[in-house]
């Protein structure tokens, strides 16, 4: 082992019997985490010391869970736009006649209607007003004058 690494274990070793944590240890002698947990990890703690680290934890983690929500936050708002952004281009392509509207409703139907060889009338199994009021303006737009 090189007198670098030596030094830094025994450091790592010294700041541990000390009652800092790993990550604080890791930070100060620029090692990572892993491996300072494998030179440190036979160190018994003292009592004050381990209550210092599980106070350390609880403080951090109410740090992150506070940053983690507004990162899910602000991706899920990034998220609704983006949603908004690509319908907003359906609704203008839907707004005309196209092939794409034409293969919405096919579609539609084949999802959602009746396919039954004797019968001779138009059936939308789908129960959601919205559902059916999209079909309706896309059967209306594309095949009816």
């Amino acid at each position: 082992m090189n007198t670098l690494r030596v030094v830094a274990k025994e450091k790592a070793i010294d700041l541990r019997r000390k009652g800092l944590s790993l990550a604080e240890i890791s930070h100060k002698i620029d090692i990572p985490k892993n491996t300072v947990q494998g030179w440190v990890k036979r160190i018994k703690l003292t009592e004050n010391q381990l209550d210092r680290l599980r106070k350390k934890e609880i403080e951090c983690g109410k740090r992150g869970l506070s940053k983690a929500l507004k990162v899910n936050k602000d991706r899920k708002i990034r998220w609704q736009e983006s949603v908004r952004r690509r319908v907003e281009e359906f609704r203008t392509a839907l707004s005309e006649k196209s092939d794409v509207s034409k293969l919405l409703c096919g579609t539609l139907y084949l999802c959602e209607g009746a396919k039954y060889p004797a019968s001779r009338h138009l059936v939308f199994g789908n129960s959601d007003p919205r559902m059916i009021k999209l079909f309706l303006k896309l059967l209306r737009d594309n095949f009816f004058c």
